[in-house]
């Protein structure tokens, strides 16, 4: 008996617009929607998939300092991928290791393809946008707004979400 083909990766056919922060994307309309605010001030959108609880999108937003002006202010894309992509395992005590698979600039933004190891679970494969916005002047307080948008899946089913994960990516656009 031959096996069952694979299922289809979802199409990124429905649109996550951020009017205030100018940057929109598309995602799978399957996709279940949440907000959560974290307790040190950041914002998540998450998009968790219906059929793989291993697959999901998320939206970050971290407030910076005024004087984090662009994505320089990080420093440089390698430098940023180095001090925050990849966590220093052996420094830190874990044993958590990250791998670097490509890294550069994207639309104004860091982009970042990455896998995450972490000892008795499965390797999962990440692609991060990484963009600074500018806050909006209906916002009182002050400095810009970093804004992470991040796919992730386990590496086994990669394979079968870069195609999504491509669409996702190829589709955010800076207002």
């Amino acid at each position: 008996m031959l096996p069952a083909p694979a299922a289809a990766a979802p199409a990124a056919d429905a649109t996550y617009a951020d009017e205030e922060y100018g940057f929109e994307f598309k995602y799978p309309k399957g996709y279940v929607r949440t907000e959560q605010e974290l307790s040190d001030r950041r914002l998540l959108s998450l998009f968790l998939s219906p059929s793989s609880p291993n697959t999901s999108l998320f939206v970050a937003y971290t407030p910076v300092r005024d004087d984090f002006a662009s994505l320089g202010s990080f420093g440089s894309c390698e430098a940023v991928g180095e001090m925050t992509i990849l966590p220093k395992g052996e420094v830190g005590g874990t044993e958590v290791r990250s791998k670097m698979i490509e890294a550069g600039n994207y639309k104004g933004a860091y982009l970042y393809d990455y896998t995450v190891s972490v000892p008795s679970q499965p390797v999962r494969h990440l692609r991060t946008i990484f963009a600074l916005r500018p806050r909006p002047q209906n916002v009182p307080t002050a400095g810009s707004m970093l804004v992470t948008i991040t796919c992730q899946a386990t590496e086994e089913a990669y394979g079968g979400v870069k195609g999504l994960f491509d669409e996702v990516v190829e589709s955010y656009t800076v207002k």
